[in-house]
């Protein structure tokens, strides 16, 4: 993206952002274009509703699926401790206020 920007830059042209656009399917690909700034300028583009679960504490497997190739490799997995817990010893804790 860096080097299409560049090329717009050296060609005179100004007033552009450099895009990326991807390619449906499951395989990688994208092209890359220009936009005029005033139609991005002032703009945002949220993260898809659809691509959050219903309890809202996880991301589905359609944005697992889309983000998979801008990541390069599978979502690393995570150890799974074992609750062990010591002994207490310590009386329980009541606020000076409440002493």
């Amino acid at each position: 993206m860096g080097v299409y920007a560049a090329q717009i830059a050296l060609s005179g042209e100004n007033g552009f952002m450099s895009t990326i656009i991807r390619k449906p399917g499951n395989i990688y690909k994208v092209t890359y274009d220009k936009v005029p700034l005033d139609v991005v300028a002032n703009s945002e583009r949220k993260f898809p509703k659809e691509w959050i679960t219903l309890d809202r504490l996880d991301i589905t497997d359609d944005f697992i699926n889309w983000a998979l190739p801008l990541i390069g490799e599978p979502l690393p997995h995570f150890a799974k401790f074992k609750g062990i817990f010591v002994p207490k010893k310590c009386n329980k804790y009541v606020p000076t206020a409440y002493r």
